[in-house]
């Protein structure tokens, strides 16, 4: 198609980084192959896919050290699977999606038997854990009472992840396929 792979992660609305893993060593999930072949059709799907922001692990830390600042817990942890910090995550980037027009951190999440999972999150904990949340846009006012709601409302992590398991948006999609930010008005949980 004569796209380069800054073209194509500009209209997939992912890092290029994403794009060189997949060409190189990775193969990607199969919500991220969706969009991929979406991309490939000549359909943009960040507004779908990344909330209308540009995916940014740096953010995904300063979200996640925000949580951990509120909650005053540590839920980022190294060789972690994400099973609790993702669920955070989630629910941060698709309330803020819902309620301020566009997610965090422009993270995918795809349905998984565990609940909601950021995407490709196996190849993203060392990244986020070396990621320079300096280096990123500061979370906003807004953007903070959020996460401050959210871990107000699931002070521990079985609580968060329960009520993920309950959201009509995770369960309605077949397992391993994107969950849209198009369905963030449809949470219940918050």
């Amino acid at each position: 198609m004569n796209l380069t792979q800054d073209a194509l992660a500009r209209r997939m609305n992912v890092g290029i980084a994403s794009i060189k893993r997949w060409e190189g060593i990775a193969i990607q999930s199969k919500s991220m192959d969706t969009a991929l072949r979406m991309a490939l059709k000549g359909q943009t799907v960040g507004d779908f896919c990344t909330g209308n922001r540009t995916f940014s692990i740096p953010r995904i830390k300063l979200v996640l050290k925000e949580f951990e600042t509120v909650l005053a817990k540590k839920i980022l942890k190294k060789d972690d699977k994400m099973l609790f910090a993702a669920k955070y995550l989630w629910y941060a980037d698709m309330a803020a999606h819902r309620e301020l027009g566009q997610s965090m951190t422009g993270s995918t999440y795809a349905a998984l038997p565990f609940g909601p999972q950021l995407n490709n999150y196996r190849d993203l904990v060392d990244d986020i854990m070396k990621a320079e949340e300096a280096s990123t846009e500061p979370l906003s006012a807004e953007e903070k009472k959020i996460i401050t709601r959210i871990a107000m409302k699931f002070p521990r992590e079985q609580m968060i992840y329960d009520a993920a398991h309950r959201e009509k948006i995770w369960r309605q999609h077949s397992k391993g396929t994107i969950i849209p930010y198009t369905d963030s008005g449809k949470l219940t949980e918050i």
